[in-house]
C-alpha cells in the first residue's frame, strides 16, 4: 500500500510533468536534394561497396 505522502508526491509530480512544455523547434523548411553523380560500382557481390557522394550540412 502506498503511504498517503508518497501518493500525494506522485500525484504532484505527475501534474507538474503534464504541465511541462517544450518550445517548438523553428527552422528552415526541409529541402529535397537529388543526386547528380554516383560512384562507379566496385567488385563486390552487390557491386555497391563504394560510398556515393553526399552533401552533409552541420547544423552547428
Amino acid at each position: 500500500m502506498i503511504r498517503p505522502f508518497h501518493g500525494f508526491a506522485l500525484l504532484t509530480l505527475g501534474i507538474a510533468a503534464a504541465c511541462a512544455t517544450v518550445p517548438p523547434i523553428i527552422g528552415d523548411p526541409a529541402v529535397t536534394v537529388t543526386a547528380v553523380a554516383e560512384t562507379v560500382p566496385v567488385g563486390t557481390s552487390n557491386a555497391d561497396a563504394a560510398d556515393d557522394p553526399a552533401i552533409w550540412r552541420n547544423p552547428a
